[in-house]
């Protein structure tokens, strides 16, 4: 399998840092300022003395100045939890007659791999979750040492049928009650009531952001004539004709089922992200997904 970061995009990356909503204690100190106060050097603010506050954290020359007590605060730095959930189903693989059908794969594995990288390079706590096996994680770990057992725990193949989505999410979710940021790396290609699922991760106090992943092709497809198709997780078939009008009807039940899933998303304050597979990752993590909030 190819690099899924290559020291290129590693150097990039390095620059990034998660931007959890409410950072969630891991119970080790990490990279990042959180809305607590609490015991690092990096001055925040001051506040009035209270009973049981800290008398060595108070400032005497503000005392001498405004004749009362007045307390130092500073930023607390916490670590956050990052739960990636790979969708691994059949249609997200390599299709049987078509190799580049692979590329869909392997650009969902580099989505997973950079979030790792950032997670584990500021010293947060990160899991990976496939679908297909959701009652344990694929990996679990933290910090920059961990990098190389993620990378490997990716180059696994995907599963060769389908996968319940809503399902697996709600398995995710009685598995991992403490609350995290939570990625769902899917084409949400599933039979079963997404926002069911959406709502067993965010009952289990996740802050959750799907990241809707579609292949070229299948945003645009380039068939035509007589058909015969075939699910590759079903293996239902149809028989087709594409003309002009069919082409044309395509394009609006995709545009109407992924507004559906936008709007659903934003129902429930998850973030919502589409992407096509055969764009730059540069772009996804230096403009998208520091444009809906998630890096910084």
């Amino acid at each position: 399998m190819p690099d899924l970061l290559p020291d290129a995009l590693r150097q990039r990356l390095l620059r990034l840092r998660l931007r959890p909503r409410q950072t969630r204690s891991g119970g080790l100190k990490g990279e990042r300022r959180s809305t607590r106060r609490g015991t690092s050097l990096e001055f925040a603010d001051f506040r009035n003395y209270v009973a049981g506050d800290d008398l060595r954290k108070l400032d005497w020359n503000a005392f001498a100045r405004l004749d009362r007590p007045i307390v130092k605060l500073y930023e607390d730095e916490q670590d956050a939890l990052l739960h990636l959930l790979l969708d691994d189903s059949a249609s997200m693989g390599a299709l049987p007659d078509d190799p580049t059908s692979a590329a869909k794969g392997q650009a969902a594995r580099q989505i997973a791999a950079g979030l790792g990288f950032i997670a584990l390079h500021t010293n947060d706590r990160l899991t990976l979750t496939r679908l297909s096996a959701p009652q344990e994680p694929s990996f679990s770990g933290r910090g920059r040492g961990s990098v190389a057992g993620l990378l490997r725990a990716l180059d696994a193949d995907f599963s060769d049928g389908p996968t319940d989505i809503v399902g697996a999410l709600r398995r995710f979710s009685q598995r991992e009650r403490r609350g995290g940021m939570a990625f769902l790396i899917s084409d949400l290609f599933t039979e079963g009531d997404l926002d069911a699922g959406l709502r067993a991760l965010l009952a289990a106090h996740h802050e959750v952001t799907v990241l809707h992943t579609l292949s070229p092709e299948e945003r645009q497809p380039t068939l035509s004539g007589d058909l015969r198709l075939i699910d590759v997780e079903t293996n239902a078939a149809a028989e087709l004709t594409i003309t002009a009008d069919l082409y044309e009807q395509y394009q609006q039940s995709l545009a109407a089922w992924q507004k559906g899933i936008r709007a659903m998303c934003a129902r429930r304050g998850v973030r919502y992200l589409p992407i096509t597979t055969s764009d730059p990752l540069e772009q996804l993590f230096l403009r998208d997904l520091r444009r809906v909030g998630v890096v910084s």
